[in-house]
């Protein structure tokens, strides 16, 4: 059966379980576990089986020219109608197989080896593999962004000696990732580089790394304790924001400023300590709420320690509660209890109110 609209000028073609047109198979309807698809058929469309997990098995026909984005996922067979050589003309995307079982396509002249790395001026664009432990060729120089997002399969990756950068979301949502090996060489960690890696216990950066972007370990949930460099200079916002593990942060002295939530929602966060003097730490500038829901009280400085109240006050306004206690007394000097101040506080059971307070703001106790 075949449909004309006059106005787009396409052709569907109703075949069985598939929808085709003008030749570009654009849907798989069935659930099946091997899947031949029809002969006639030149364009494999993005995503079209990347949902179906039922499917293990696909035969391609030769008249298939290009397949795109993310058509295959979790293929464990691939055959081919044509030659080698044919197989190897056919135009794909960069990402047609993702994160795909099957490490061969099965042609008419023997077997087609599919790599496990896209690898193009020395930049690692994506890992192709379902393997628990990597080891990132040495021709590397770059990891680029979104690489290895989203394994579910890696639990350890060595990085080769040369590597000097990792992009933004690199190993994000590789939530099953338990150890990582940083070479001296890397210089640079990029934006949700390993933002959820829900497993990851503990990471060495080493001290060759002079920047570490936003979200870079957000929502790292396992992960214990962390020493930042020496050389970086500034800790970015959300850098460590919902690491429930987190009980020990090592900070050095030449870090300039801390900004919003680099270090918030870190029930566990005990102690903090930090690289150079109390004068030191006065002088780095932090942004206000750089530290919410942590249980430090202190900073631990060369020369003593530095109190960090729970309270952020100002003029009487009560702005920011920062603690995790369950129990909070708040301070005599407070008037107002400021918009949001106990906002998301999840520990709190019970709070005291001064007599001289005159007014709560809005959503100042909201979601506890």
């Amino acid at each position: 059966m075949a449909l004309e609209n006059s106005d787009m000028k396409q052709t569907c073609k109703d075949n069985g379980d598939f929808t085709i047109i003008d030749g570009i198979l654009v849907e798989y309807l069935g659930n099946d576990s091997s899947v031949v698809i029809p002969d006639g058929v030149i364009k494999i469309n993005d995503r079209v089986f990347l949902d179906h997990h039922t499917v293990k098995s696909v035969s391609i026909p030769v008249t298939v020219k290009k397949i795109n984005e993310y058509a295959f996922n979790t293929l464990t067979d691939i055959h081919y109608a044509g030659t080698r050589e044919q197989w190897n003309n056919v135009r794909k995307s960069i990402v047609w197989r993702k994160r795909m079982p099957a490490d061969v396509v099965h042609c008419i002249d023997g077997d087609v080896k599919l790599p496990q790395f896209y690898i193009r001026d020395n930049m690692l664009k994506f890992y192709y593999g379902t393997d628990d432990s990597v080891v990132i060729p040495e021709d590397v120089n770059i990891i680029g962004n979104a690489a290895f997002e989203d394994s579910k399969s890696l639990v350890s990756i060595t990085i080769a000696d040369g590597v000097t950068e990792i992009w933004e979301r690199a190993f994000m949502f590789c939530k099953v990732l338990k150890s990582i090996v940083i070479p001296d060489s890397v210089m640079k960690i990029g934006e949700s580089a390993f933002q959820n890696c829900n497993s990851l216990k503990s990471i060495v950066i080493p001290d060759s790394v002079t920047e570490i972007g936003e979200s870079a370990f957000q929502d790292c949930e396992s992960l214990e304790f962390i020493i930042i460099p020496p050389h970086v200079q500034k800790i970015n916002k959300f850098l460590f924001l919902g690491c429930d593990s987190l009980k020990s942060v090592s900070i050095p002295s030449g870090v300039k400023r801390i900004c919003s939530g680099a270090f918030s929602d870190c029930p566990a966060l005990a102690e903090i300590h930090f690289g150079g003097t109390k004068k030191q730490w006065n002088l780095v500038k932090k942004d206000y709420n750089w530290r919410d829901f942590i249980l430090a009280s202190s900073i631990k400085c060369t020369d003593g320690s530095v109190d960090i109240s729970h309270f952020e006050i100002n003029g009487g306004v009560l702005e920011r509660y920062y603690g995790v206690s369950d129990s909070v007394v708040i301070p005599n000097n407070v008037i107002e209890i400021g918009n949001g101040a106990f906002c998301g506080c999840e520990t709190l059971l019970s709070v005291s109110i001064p007599g001289n307070v005159i007014e709560i703001g809005d959503g100042a106790f909201r979601d506890c």
